[in-house]
Formats: C-alpha cells, sequence, structure tokens
C-alpha cells in the first residue's frame, strides 16, 4: 500500500536526492513551481530552497537517498551532471534527472 508524507524543508546547502522507490514531489513556497522526481531517477537540488516535499512510498522498502554536498564538492558533482544527458534547468529549483 502507497503512503503519503509531506514535510517543510529549507535547503542551506546543495542536495542530490536519489528516489529509489519512491515518487518525491518538491513544491517551491516562494513561486508557483514544483518538480516531481519519479523511482530512480537524481535530482541535484540548488541551496537556499524553501519547499514543501511530498513522498509517495511503501513503508517497508527503503525510499531515497539525500547527500548534501559542501561547497567545495559542488563543481566536481556539476561537471558529472553536465556531462550526461540531463534535461534543461528550471529556476528558482533548478534540477537535472537522469536514469540509474
Amino acid at each position: 500500500m502507497l503512503k503519503k508524507n509531506a514535510i517543510k524543508i529549507k535547503l542551506y546547502r546543495y542536495a542530490i536526492l536519489h528516489s529509489k522507490n519512491c515518487i518525491v514531489t518538491i513544491k517551491n513556497k516562494s513561486k508557483p513551481e514544483e518538480i516531481k522526481i519519479t523511482r530512480g531517477n537524481i535530482a541535484l537540488i540548488e541551496k537556499n530552497i524553501e519547499a514543501v516535499v511530498e513522498i509517495e512510498y511503501m513503508d517497508d522498502i527503503e525510499s531515497f537517498d539525500i547527500i548534501t554536498l559542501p561547497d567545495e564538492l559542488l563543481s566536481r558533482v556539476l561537471c558529472l551532471f553536465e556531462a550526461s544527458n540531463c534535461s534543461e534547468s528550471l529556476s528558482p529549483i533548478r534540477y537535472r534527472t537522469f536514469s540509474d
């Protein structure tokens, strides 16, 4: 059975989110924009974003991984995203996704 949870967040650092077995929807609080990260995708999310995050998940399965990035690692990670076949950025919730 699919469950749903919503939380308010403010990211102080860039983050990488890997949606393993869930659907993550990030809704920007300052503008009417949202992104949906489906199962098996990765997103790079900018820092200083205030958002509402909705997660649809199964309680017996590991749902997602999130890694926050210190500024000194950001340029290396961006090189990986630029080199991959990524979609265009959206602002202010700029993100890129690609399949595993």
